[in-house]
């Protein structure tokens, strides 16, 4: 039985403007993208936004508070995402039922990339996903099309959206850490063993958690442990991205992710009854980085005093 809160009342529930299911939701989701794209382009509190997301360290430098505008940002979308919600349950659903917005948090990921993280583009990108869900839904009623379709295309087109981005980060950053390995072999490597080490973290972390979870063992400990060892893989990528950029915060995530191995390793040993290898193997290496990144860091800073 699926959860949900009674009726509202009628007097309560937003208007259907056309057909069955576009009610005037739609009216205050365009109201919203007018008033969003003024806050961004045309405010203070907007400039500082725009000035933080595209490098944090230079707001920082020009005197803005980057900690306290990544709150308004927090705020602002957490605000946009309960509006969004509640003129969908006052529009369409006539009540509140559980669960009812499964997946649409990754859609709103997908939509965003989509349009650039320009308001009219991701109205337009909004637009255009909701037309592929519902021909999706109307292929697979009439020519049995299947629906899983509509996400490979999906992710098609997230795919060749973000891929030049991701292809010239990549080229921008090998090229310096190129440079940075002929220059000083002996600090750049580590460094490079280490976002190895992040992206083995993604592949092995996701691994050990699918086996967690399809290894029909009945323990509460193994299915913590899997969900650590998947909040684990996921640090991993964030691991791989700072230190191939040369990010400080590298230290601190190479920590977590340590803990991370030997916690998930340590309860799903438990849970299990036997040795959980891989994960206390990869925690110990975490260590081992992590107690070799200060070092690495002395020394650049004692190079640097001297020159």
């Amino acid at each position: 039985m699926v959860s949900q809160s009674p009726q509202f009342l009628d007097t309560a529930l937003l208007p259907l403007l056309f057909g069955n299911y576009l009610h005037f939701g739609f009216i205050i989701a365009l109201m919203a993208v007018f008033v969003v794209d003024y806050l961004i382009n045309r405010t203070v509190l907007g400039y500082e936004m725009r000035a933080v997301g595209n490098n944090t360290t230079a707001a920082e430098y020009a005197g803005i508070n980057s900690k306290r505008n990544i709150v308004f940002a927090l705020a602002i979308s957490g605000a946009l995402s309960g509006l969004a919600g509640s003129t969908e349950m006052l529009g369409t659903y006539d009540r509140f039922i559980a669960n009812w917005s499964a997946g649409l948090g990754w859609d709103g990921i997908t939509v965003a990339v989509l349009g650039k993280n320009n308001p009219w583009g991701v109205l337009a990108g909004g637009i255009f996903f909701g037309a592929l869900k519902a021909g999706g839904n109307t292929m697979h009623a009439i020519a049995h099309v299947p629906f899983e379709m509509v996400k490979v295309i999906q992710g098609l087109i997230v795919l060749f959206v973000a891929a030049p981005r991701i292809i010239e980060w990549l080229m921008q950053h090998t090229q310096e850490n190129k440079d940075q390995v002929q220059a000083e072999p002996a600090k750049s490597i580590p460094r490079l063993l280490i976002a190895i080490f992040g992206l083995a973290s993604v592949f092995l972390g996701l691994g050990v958690a699918r086996v967690a979870l399809i290894s029909g063992i009945t323990s509460s400990f193994v299915y913590v442990a899997a969900m650590i060892l998947f909040v684990t893989s996921v640090l991993g990528v964030l691991l791989f991205i700072a230190e191939y950029s040369r990010n400080p915060i590298g230290s601190r995530l190479l920590l977590i992710i340590a803990v991370g191995w030997l916690l998930g390793g340590t309860l799903f040993s438990i849970g299990a009854g036997y040795v959980d290898i891989t994960s206390i193997m990869m925690g110990g290496i975490a260590l081992l980085f992590w107690i070799t990144m200060p070092i690495l860091a002395k020394r650049e800073t004692e190079e640097a005093s001297v020159q």
